[in-house]
């Protein structure tokens, strides 16, 4: 599979940046996909946990935490750090009812995207 990737690519390519459009298309797509996203938070045990994304520097969304809905947030798990090559992506996030367990699924992915997946973005 990795192979015909390879070869889909290498005729791809050429032709896709031959087109004119393609700097103003790339810039534009940019623009509109780097902007700060939250997600609906969950009260469980007296927390709040929510996924949030900071747009431009952060490429997959990060699991926060607040003690009450005015405090600032706090970092419970960023994916971001996980590997150097920014292979791995946090796809499932569960905050039980009592509030200090919380599940998880921490998902491979099979080359960096450079920005948050199409669930929750």
């Amino acid at each position: 599979m990795q192979q015909w990737v390879v070869q889909q690519n290498a005729l791809s390519q050429p032709q896709l940046e031959a087109l004119p459009q393609r700097f103003w298309l790339k810039k534009r797509l940019t623009q509109l996909w780097n902007y700060e996203r939250y997600e609906v938070p969950v009260s469980r045990g007296g927390h709040y946990f929510y996924l949030h994304n900071d747009g431009p520097a952060e490429p997959e969304r990060a699991v926060r935490l607040r003690g009450s809905e005015f405090s600032a947030g706090a970092c419970a798990l960023d994916p971001n750090g996980a590997r150097e090559d920014a292979t791995v992506s946090l796809s499932q996030f569960r905050a039980l009812r009592a509030g200090h367990d919380h599940g998880l699924r921490v998902s491979p992915t099979a080359a960096p995207t450079g920005r948050s997946g199409a669930s929750g973005a």
